[in-house]
């Protein structure tokens, strides 16, 4: 199993893509970094080689990215627009193939949150839509979009890993599978049998404590259920920390590290 990391900037102002916590996981011992595309999309041209050269230079690879749409492409509501959803598509994979993502995660609930008094069987139609239109991209450049449920205080639809393994199903695209977030299955009080249900869908996971979503700094019992299900499930793809820094990110990123190493 590889072990990746969000990349973090403390000021995202001057470090937007977070350039300056590759060569930080790559001394840590990280297998590779995991970018925001959203983030990524926005950068102008300039900004976006310097991305690729900080990669370049850190020597590691980034294998996923997360924030796959922004708020600001509704795909849900009214206010979807195909034609805007199709544009930014286009952008978002060219740049996720440039950076080297075999993946991308599909969580976005400012994008995806269906609006007050909207119908709640007309927002899903909309979002396997979405997926049915990203495909075409994701087959040519060969990325996998990994649908992540997000936990009831984030998300208004899709919050259960039943729910996004129904949608990937739904969808029934070749690159849309699925992602499971521990911290939003604990967050969700889900059960590992519900891990079981998803096996055959599952392509990328992330990890993060689930009291302030902060990074694991030593051995739990329901951390090593977790990760001893996926294992016995016969999940050996990647597994990201997607967490917040409390203190030190160095520091803190060492720790997880060594946590999740304990269950592969």
């Amino acid at each position: 199993m590889k072990i990746g990391c969000c990349a973090y900037s403390k000021d995202r102002s001057a470090d937007p893509a977070g350039t300056g916590s590759f060569p930080i996981l790559k001394k840590l011992g990280y297998d590779y970094v995991e970018l925001g595309l959203a983030g990524l999309t926005a950068l102008s041209e300039e900004q976006f080689q310097r991305v690729l050269d900080a990669l370049k230079e850190s020597g590691l690879p980034c294998e996923a990215c997360n924030g796959f749409i922004p708020a600001s492409v509704r795909v849900t509501g009214p206010q979807a627009d195909k034609d805007k959803i199709k544009a930014y598509l286009a952008k978002a994979f060219s740049r996720a193939k440039a950076v080297g993502a075999k993946v991308i995660v599909f969580g976005s609930s400012g994008a995806k949150n269906v609006p007050e008094g909207f119908p709640r069987d007309e927002a899903y139609r909309q979002i396997i839509e979405t997926c049915k239109m990203a495909e075409p991209f994701a087959a040519e450049t060969g990325i996998t979009v990994a649908i992540e449920p997000l936990n009831y205080q984030e998300a208004n639809i899709i919050n259960t890993v039943a729910e996004g393994y129904q949608l990937a199903k739904d969808a029934a695209q070749p690159h849309v599978k699925l992602l499971v977030d521990y911290y939003h299955w604990v967050r969700n009080k889900e059960t590992l049998e519900e891990l079981d249900d998803c096996a055959d869908m599952l392509v990328h996971a992330h990890f993060a404590e689930e009291e302030k979503r902060s990074y694991p700094k030593e051995d739990k019992e329901i951390y090593r259920a977790f990760m001893e299900r996926m294992k016995a499930n016969g999940y050996e793809g990647r597994i990201s920390m997607e967490a917040g820094v409390q203190a030190d990110f160095e520091t803190e990123a060492k720790a997880a590290l060594a946590v999740l190493r304990s269950y592969t």
